[in-house]
This record gives structure tokens, C-alpha cells and sequence, in this order.
């Protein structure tokens, strides 16, 4: 059994990307997933990480990585 990543790696997901039984993430190779949907999971989480304790500026990286992915 592999080791459980660094909570530096984590991103939030909502439940559907998470755990959907054909397209969630623990339904393929985690890689493949990130690039169905197109986002650079290393930047996001990195950001997210630079961003530990500052729970404003995290949630608002969060909104504009979203508004960036629907305006793409």
C-alpha cells in the first residue's frame, strides 16, 4: 500500500468530481482525471499551499480559478 500525499497536494473537490462512479477521480489514474478537466492541479495546489492560514485569499484563489476555467 502507497504512502498518503503530502496535505500540500490537497485541492477541494465537490462531491460529483470526487467520488462519481464514470468520471470522478477515483475512478481513473488521477492524472488522467486532472486533464479531462483541464487544470494544472500542481499550480492550483501550490497556490492553495503558498496560501495556508490566510483563509480569504485561499477562498479567493479558489473563485478565480473557477471563474478562469468557465471563462475559458
Amino acid at each position: 500500500m502507497g504512502e498518503k500525499p503530502s496535505d500540500q497536494w490537497t485541492v477541494p473537490l465537490c462531491h460529483d468530481c470526487h467520488q462519481n462512479p464514470k468520471a470522478g477521480q477515483h475512478s481513473m489514474n488521477e492524472m488522467e482525471f486532472w486533464r479531462r478537466l483541464s487544470v494544472n492541479v500542481f499550480g492550483l495546489a501550490l497556490t492553495l499551499w503558498s496560501l495556508t492560514g490566510k483563509h480569504k485569499a485561499a477562498r479567493r484563489a479558489v473563485i478565480d480559478f473557477r471563474n478562469w476555467k468557465r471563462a475559458s
